[in-house]
Parts: structure tokens; C-alpha cells; sequence
């Protein structure tokens, strides 16, 4: 019984110390092939081991940015994953400049046989060293927007504002058109379109659309909010507001609080907003007759619902009431309604204070001050 317990130990022996191949002077068995394995699977955890602490502990400590360090940690980790390949293949005893060749000739079969996986090792490699893009940018690709989460050497992923991930081969980033939203900084800026009623006074839509951009909190004053005033689509005034914010991932947020905004204060100013509609004409005498009827009916109805309260002071017509501005005409106006917004101030209220810097100036519209110097 031992005598076969040890006859089949050498034989396992044997099997696992034949020379499966040779590579230059090192034949390869089994054994060395699990050695191999296993040494390299140790590598590959130290590899990432050590790109973590490089990531979020020493660079951490020198200050270095979240973008650098992402990059930094992980060139520096396939370095080192590389660099230790090369020791372990070269202590189990092959001849790593006689290795060298047999890559070159393995490379170009590997290279045509993997050209995606090789553009997008050597992409990934670009978007690291050049940065194009960085760990935290907020991006737009293919009508996806999201932020930039992690870089890696094959791919990139990104979160977006659904907050599901998209992972995006580097090939793609190289290649194709990235839209970075937050190269420099996430400040950007909002184009909200507006549409109103053709018979409205295009000043007086001027001052209450910036009127409301000035009334929502996130809009920057420097660049300040801008009304274009684009021209005329459908018995309707096309204009558009330009506005800043600091956060731009935050657009559709903020788009719906300036609507909100600027559908009151429209509203309040008894400025209609158009909505398709369509003429029928009918040759048929009774249905015209059937038609009139309901159309007065529905009129009658209108007529129950409440009426839209009394119109605020426009800063047009303030205006006009100052001496220096009384005969300016509405061009003029508006420039200057452009330049500036209308602010309310509650009782003692300090304007500012002698010797404060300031490039700006008040028009008192309403109300009055007092000056009073400090001694």
C-alpha cells in the first residue's frame, strides 16, 4: 500500500516538473506556471494596495488635488506592477532581454488581434498625462451629461445626474468631442427661452424678464443677466436670458425656478404668453351660426374667471418720472434698464458707506434718504 501511495506521488512529482515548453534557456512546467500565477496575482493586489494608499494617503498629505492624484497614483502603480514583473520573471530564471524578442513578435499578432484593447491602454495613457479631462469634471458626451468618477488605463466611468454610470473606453475620449463643462471652474452659463405676445412693449418684457433673473438667488450678478431680443416666430416676440451660475450641473433646477419666476412677474404685468392655435373657417351659414354660439359661451366663461391684478410700477415708467431721464426714448430706455435691476430696500437700510469701494450708482425710483456723515 505505500509502496503505491509513493509510486503515485512520483508520478504527480513528474508531472508537475515536465518541461511543458522552453523559452530560451528556462523550460516551463506546471509548477512554474502555478508559481508564475501566483506570484503575479500577489503583484496585482500589492499594485492596487499600493495605488490606494499613493491615492488617498501620501498624496493626500502633500496637498496634491484630487485630479492629480488620481493620474499620479496610477501611472505610479503600473510602474510598480511592471517593475515587479520583470523581478519575478527574472528570478525564476528567465532571460528577460531574450524575453524581449519573443514580445516584439507577440506584439504585433497581439496588436492586430487586440487593436481596441491597445488604443485604449495608450488612450488612457494620454487622458492621464495631458488631462483633458479630470477626476470631479462635469462632461457632456453624446447628449450624457455626468461627472468624471475614475480613470483608468482602459476606460473612464461616469456618473450621471440620474446617477447610474456610464463606462466610456478611453478611445472614445481621445476621439471623440468631449463638451467639459467644468475645465476651469463649474461657473457657467443658463439660455432660457421666452415667448410672448406680439402686441407686448419689448421694453417693458426687457425689465421683467431681468427683473426675475435678479430675483433668483444662484444668478451671479458679474456676468450679469442679459435679454436678447431675437426676433419674431408664430404672432409671438422670441427674446432669450443669459444668466450665470456657479454649479452648472444644477441647470434644469434652476431653469425651472427662473421659469417659475418670470411666468409670475409676466403675468403680473399682463404680458401673455402665445399658445398654437389654429383658425377654421366654415362656408356652411347654420354651422358658422353653431360655432359663433359656442365660441361666445366659452367667451362668457372667460369672463367669470378673475381678473389679473393691478399691473406693478414698471422701472420704465419710474423712470419717466425722474427729470433727467423724462424724455428719453424706449431704445434709450432699455439700454439703460440693461445695465442695471431694481432692487427694494427696507426702512434703514444703509446704500453703503463713505470711502466704500464701488463702480455703481442709485436712481431712487420711490421713497426717499438721508445722508449722514460719520465723524
Amino acid at each position: 500500500m505505500l509502496q503505491k501511495v509513493q509510486n503515485l506521488l512520483l508520478q504527480l512529482a513528474e508531472i508537475f516538473t515536465t518541461p511543458l515548453l522552453f523559452v530560451g534557456d528556462t523550460y516551463i512546467s506546471l509548477t512554474l506556471l502555478l508559481k508564475l500565477c501566483f506570484y503575479l496575482i500577489t503583484v496585482l493586489i500589492f499594485g492596487r494596495i499600493f495605488k490606494n494608499l499613493l491615492k488617498k494617503v501620501f498624496l493626500v498629505k502633500l496637498g496634491i488635488d484630487e485630479a492629480n492624484r488620481e493620474a499620479i497614483s496610477t501611472i505610479f502603480s503600473y510602474g510598480m506592477s511592471t517593475l515587479g514583473v520583470i523581478v519575478i520573471l527574472q528570478t525564476q530564471g528567465f532571460n528577460v532581454s531574450s524575453l524581449a524578442v519573443l514580445a516584439g513578435g507577440l506584439g504585433v499578432g497581439i496588436g492586430l488581434g487586440f487593436q481596441n484593447i491597445t488604443k485604449n491602454f495608450i488612450s488612457g495613457l494620454n487622458v492621464l498625462i495631458e488631462r483633458p479631462i479630470k477626476i470631479g469634471d462635469f462632461i457632456e458626451l453624446d447628449n450624457n451629461l455626468g461627472f468624471v468618477e475614475e480613470i483608468g488605463l482602459r476606460s473612464t466611468r461616469i456618473r450621471t445626474l440620474q446617477g447610474s454610470h456610464i463606462i466610456i473606453p478611453n478611445g472614445i475620449l481621445i476621439e471623440g468631442k468631449i463638451h467639459n463643462l467644468s475645465y476651469d471652474s463649474f461657473k457657467g452659463r443658463i439660455e432660457l427661452d421666452i415667448f410672448v405676445s406680439d402686441d407686448s412693449d419689448p421694453v417693458l418684457v426687457t425689465e421683467t424678464i431681468l427683473m426675475s433673473a435678479y430675483m433668483e438667488p444662484v444668478v451671479l450678478r458679474e456676468p450679469p443677466p442679459k435679454v436678447l431680443f431675437l426676433g419674431f416666430q408664430n404672432q409671438a416676440f422670441k427674446f432669450q436670458l443669459w444668466v450665470w451660475v456657479k454649479e452648472i450641473y444644477n441647470q434644469p433646477v434652476y431653469m425651472s425656478s427662473l421659469r417659475f419666476i418670470i411666468y409670475n412677474n409676466l403675468h403680473q404685468q399682463g404680458i401673455l404668453i402665445p399658445w398654437d392655435h389654429i383658425n377654421i373657417y366654415l362656408n356652411n351659414t347654420q354651422e358658422s351660426t353653431q360655432l359663433e354660439s359656442s365660441q361666445n359661451t366659452v367667451l362668457h366663461g372667460l369672463v367669470n374667471y378673475p381678473s389679473i391684478p393691478s399691473k406693478p410700477l414698471s422701472a420704465r415708467d419710474l423712470l419717466l418720472q425722474v427729470i433727467y431721464f423724462e424724455n428719453f426714448t424706449d431704445v434709450e430706455l432699455r439700454k439703460l434698464i440693461e445695465v442695471g435691476y431694481r432692487k427694494r430696500l427696507r426702512p434703514l437700510k444703509i446704500l453703503f458707506r463713505e470711502g466704500d469701494p464701488g463702480d455703481t450708482f442709485y436712481i431712487i425710483l420711490s421713497g426717499s434718504v438721508e445722508v449722514f456723515t460719520e465723524k
